[in-house]
């Protein structure tokens, strides 16, 4: 029996063509039920890390993500509003700016040559 995640993640891969453990090409196969509530969640990270994970798999990912663009399926985390918080939290609290971004490349680009030389010798060849 599907869970009510798992009736949600059927329902809106439908509207991409998309089946769960169907036979076509762009069809996903779920292997740990996990994956639907990770990729509800967290929406494409869910989905990307869920992959890589190992949680389910497709023959076609190319195939599967034409579908989903093609379908909008990657704009409906922003319809939901914990993604969006999340995303205006990041936004309002993001401490990159670009003058400390500048400071943290002179800091680790501007170094000298000392470190790669240590590690890589005379020749800073990393292969010969």
């Amino acid at each position: 029996m599907a869970t009510r995640l798992e009736a949600r993640a059927r329902e809106a891969l439908g509207q991409a063509g998309i089946e769960l453990n169907g036979s076509r090409e762009w069809d996903i196969t779920v292997h740990n039920p996990a994956f639907f509530a990770r990729a509800l969640r967290q929406g494409s990270i869910g989905l990307g890390e869920s992959y890589m994970d190992g949680w389910w798999d497709c023959p076609r990912l190319d195939l599967f993500f034409q579908r989903i663009f093609a379908a909008g399926l990657d704009r409906l985390a922003a319809r939901n509003w914990r993604a969006m918080v999340l995303s205006l939290l990041s936004t309002l609290l993001n401490r990159q700016t670009l003058p400390k971004s500048t400071a943290v490349a002179r800091r680790h680009y501007d170094a000298g040559n000392d470190l790669f030389e240590a590690m890589l010798g005379r020749s800073m060849l990393y292969t010969t």
